[in-house]
């Protein structure tokens, strides 16, 4: 099959070409689009996002508007994490306001969590999920967003216990509890029949290898389901060891992303060598086209990236900021589909 024949395929089939590692015209692109899809359907973000048939209508708008290649269903980092609080007695039942409170810098979206009003309701995410499956599936890659038992452990005890290594015993039973958590939502996407699930990693900047293994079977469980529901899985580590990227490609997921500050010093080269060795898909976090400096970047990498041919695929490095201007999002489309 020749690669001009790619083009005028639907988003669904190349999401599916991507993971099968077969050769595409162009890489697929799929924006962390969630709070901006508000300004495009001009509905506050806070009524947006207690609203489940609001928020599948702004994403829905979104992604038409743009054409970019799947829908995010959410992207929001603190999620979970009003459900574990709920449920286990190693999650403080302050822990929203203490979030707020300390003003904690997300490595989504760059900014401190100013309001309990800027978090998501999960069952308004998981209803949304299933209008946008059954709207939109058919030709539209639905991508459910999760945080990963890690990151949510990170945000809860990460003042405490800010390295894995010595305190293993302790974090075992958060650990073990937010995997039971995350897992029942993994079947809940799953059953909604999302083509893929995109695991939230904040901060693995610390974490080593022998911490890796030791958190594998945690992951291991979750392969096997998605597996068994034929849903592709994708890390996405917004933080992370730049001078060791490998080590990311053995966790046993169909895909890994990097995204964030260091996603612009990656090399397109060195990541096609871990592809091809590791039959695992790359994500890159690309600029948006805001000046000519970015702009550039993003022809660069586009180029590199068309030369391999296969196993990639790009996003932005954050969340969409939705005070960005509709015409930085329409100029970033442009140059991915030229």
């Amino acid at each position: 099959m020749g690669t001009g024949s790619t083009k005028h395929k639907s988003a669904k089939k190349l999401m599916k070409d991507l993971f099968d590692m077969k050769k595409l015209a162009r890489p697929v692109y799929v924006p962390l689009v969630y709070g901006y899809a508000s300004k495009i359907s001009q509905v506050p973000l806070e009524e947006m996002m207690g609203d489940p048939l609001k928020l599948s209508k702004g994403l829905i708008m979104s992604q038409e508007l743009f054409g970019y290649d799947g829908i995010f269903t959410n992207y929001d980092n603190y999620l979970e994490i009003e459900l574990l609080g709920s449920s286990f007695g190693w999650v403080d039942k302050q822990i929203m306001n203490e979030l707020v409170s300390k003003k904690r810098k997300s490595l989504i979206t760059g900014k401190a969590l100013s309001s309990l009003l800027e978090i998501g309701q999960l069952p308004v995410v998981y209803e949304s999920v299933g209008q946008l499956c059954e709207v939109v599936g058919r030709e539209t890659p639905v991508i459910g967003v999760l945080n990963s038992p890690v990151t949510l452990v990170n945000i809860i005890l990460g003042d405490k216990y800010p390295l894995w290594g010595g305190h293993r015993d302790i974090l075992k039973e958060p650990l073990n509890d937010a995997q039971a958590v995350i897992l029942d939502l993994i079947k809940a996407y799953c059953n909604h029949r999302v083509d893929a699930i995109w695991f939230i990693e904040e901060d693995w900047s610390k974490m080593t290898e022998d911490d890796m293994e030791w958190l594998s079977p945690l992951y291991d469980t979750f392969w096997k389901v998605t597996q068994y529901f034929d849903v592709k899985s994708v890390m996405a580590f917004h933080d992370y060891d730049i001078n060791n990227i490998e080590k990311y490609f053995g966790m046993g997921s169909d895909g890994v992303f990097f995204g964030g500050d260091k996603a612009v010093a990656l090399s397109v080269r060195s990541l096609a060598e871990l592809v091809d060795q590791y039959s695992v898909c790359a994500g890159i976090g690309c600029p948006l086209a805001d000046n000519n400096e970015m702009a550039g970047h993003l022809e660069e990498l586009l180029e590199s990236v068309k030369d391999i041919g296969q196993g990639f695929f790009l996003s932005t490095p954050w969340e969409v900021d939705p005070e960005l201007p509709v015409e930085l999002i329409h100029k970033t489309m442009d140059i991915v589909r030229d």
